[in-house]
């Protein structure tokens, strides 16, 4: 996965086989992301926002803001984060009937 990734320009080479902290941030990022973006969409994005703020500053917001503890982030980086969590719960509110299904059917 990685390998494509940075293959596709997704992520910088390594060096020496060690990926550098900007690298490893960007790949929470994309990981974080994917479920609900493409790659190229999340790939565009954190380029487009690379030109206005660094990356520290750029994943400090992110994870700021997914943990909850800060909510003044650039526009794309909060709806980014709020459709990440929205899928997340409707992914549980799905898993919850279904559990509950698996043990009426046990209990039959």
């Amino acid at each position: 996965m990685i390998n494509n990734y940075v293959k596709h320009g997704y992520i910088a080479k390594p060096v020496k086989k060690k990926y550098q902290r900007r690298q490893v941030a960007r790949l929470i990022a994309i990981t974080t992301l994917k479920t609900v973006f493409s790659i190229q969409e999340i790939s565009t994005t954190l380029n487009m926002l690379h030109k206005e703020a660094d990356s520290r500053e750029l994943y400090d917001d992110f994870v700021d803001y997914m943990n909850g503890s800060k909510l003044e982030v650039a526009p794309i980086i909060s709806t980014a984060c709020q459709t990440v969590k929205l899928y997340q719960k409707t992914l549980s509110l799905i898993q919850v009937p279904n559990e509950e299904e698996e043990n009426l059917e046990l209990r039959a």
